[in-house]
């Protein structure tokens, strides 16, 4: 192609990016529309590879907000084979509030196709309160559905595309971030060990999830890492995406018959279930000081009557904690407790944090000199001693878990429009 005709074939492009994106206005409402919002403020950018269309009063922020997406969008096209190339018959607009508008939702998402163009829009603010977490998920929801409507278009066999569920797009949006799927897979456990675990088939039908913390999305989270691990969809979920294109709802007997090419839905239900059983055994020192692993810890610091040597009856009244040990220390059945407890705390250490196994061989120092019979002042100083370091783990799980606020990593959850340094 000559110089002139590219450059021709340039101005086209950006005539009809410029023309769909005066569209807008006409489909979604206009900027400016809530109080304390100057419309005539607002500027607009394009991101570097003109995907994105970002719009607000700052142009720090619009830079950061452009290169946020990008990101975003190159990590679900990696790790899900979502293409997201440009495409000059859509527009993907991002809207920032300004800190002092109060009448707009925190993270609204909208999606509407017109004479075969999508036009989608991502309404972020007050930039001060948005949930990132939640903005991620938005934005995965409207880069799956744009997919799935380009691939709607393109075959144009259905009256309509079916609508992306919640599941589908929170959990991609939660697999992006190894810390959010460790922190997801720890919610998914504890629900298990209470045996409160939804099959898939419930899953399947999560079409709306809300805003905020919901143990849903973190089963979500977790029922779509073990989905795409499956051989059929590794590394992409483009199977999914042309059966919805095709119209048709991602229901639990399309996903096992179509995709995963299984013989019953029942055999999806139990491969979930038996995957989520064989997570249990696996231990990551990323998964940190948790209050799951305190309480588990807990619950092994105790004597309780048929268990770890100690005899069914007459030993002792009921589950009891090592503190009433001290004044049964002469009976014959302890050294068996003390060797047999400290080689369960072992195993416990396997993996574990550094915190977590210092606090465990202070116990070990407890029991060694309870299997000697020391004197009571003696081992009572070594419980307290450890005690205390248990006490300082538990403070460390609440305090991480509470600046995470059960949602994401403190470390992840700055702005991304803060400028790097």
């Amino acid at each position: 192609m000559t110089a002139p005709l590219r450059s021709r074939s340039r101005l086209r492009r950006a005539i009809r990016l410029a023309v769909l994106a005066l569209s807008l206005a006409a489909i979604f409402p206009p900027l400016g529309a809530s109080a304390g919002e100057d419309r005539a403020s607002y500027r607009s950018a394009w991101s570097c590879s003109r995907r994105f269309l970002v719009t607000g009063t700052n142009s720090a922020h619009l830079a950061n907000a452009a290169r946020w997406a990008e990101d975003i969008a190159d990590a679900i096209e990696r790790s899900f084979g979502i293409k997201t190339s440009p495409d000059y018959d859509a527009v993907f607009r991002i809207v920032l509030h300004s800190d002092n508008v109060d009448s707009v939702s925190n993270v609204l998402k909208s999606h509407a196709v017109r004479d075969n163009s999508q036009f989608q829009q991502l309404d972020l603010g007050p930039l001060g309160q948005v949930d990132w977490e939640e903005a991620i998920q938005s934005f995965c929801f409207l880069l799956l559905s744009r997919h799935v409507t380009d691939l709607w278009l393109a075959g144009n066999k259905a009256e309509s595309p079916a609508p992306v569920p919640d599941w589908l797009a929170v959990g991609l949006a939660s697999n992006l971030d190894p810390a959010l799927r460790r922190r997801d897979r720890r919610i998914v456990l504890r629900i298990s060990k209470k045996k409160q675990l939804p099959s898939f088939s419930e899953i399947s039908t999560w079409h709306s999830l809300p805003e905020g913390n919901d143990s849903r999305k973190s089963i979500s989270s977790s029922a779509t890492a073990w989905l795409t691990a499956k051989p059929t969809l590794r590394k992409t979920v483009e199977p999914l995406t042309v059966e919805l294109a095709a119209g048709r709802e991602l229901t639990v007997d399309l996903i096992a018959e179509k995709v995963l090419k299984l013989d019953s839905s029942a055999e999806i239900d139990s491969d979930w279930s038996a995957w989520v059983d064989d997570q249990q055994s696996i231990i990551s020192p990323l998964d940190g000081i948790t209050t799951d692993l305190t309480s588990d810890l807990k619950a092994l610091l105790v004597a309780q009557p048929g268990k770890s040597g100690i005899p069914e009856s007459g030993a002792l009244q009921g589950r009891t904690t090592f503190e009433n040990l001290v004044r049964v220390k002469t009976k014959r059945w302890v050294n068996a407790f003390c060797k047999q407890k400290t080689h369960e705390l072992e195993v416990f250490c396997i993996g574990r944090p550094s915190e977590v196994v210092e606090t465990l061989e202070a116990y070990r120092d407890f029991l060694d000199a309870l299997a000697e019979k020391q004197r009571d002042g003696s081992l009572l100083r070594l419980l307290v001693r450890a005690e205390a370091m248990l006490r300082e783990l538990e403070r460390t799980a609440m305090a991480a878990e509470q600046a995470q606020g059960m949602t994401i990593p403190a470390e992840s959850r700055p702005s991304p429009l803060t400028p790097k340094r």
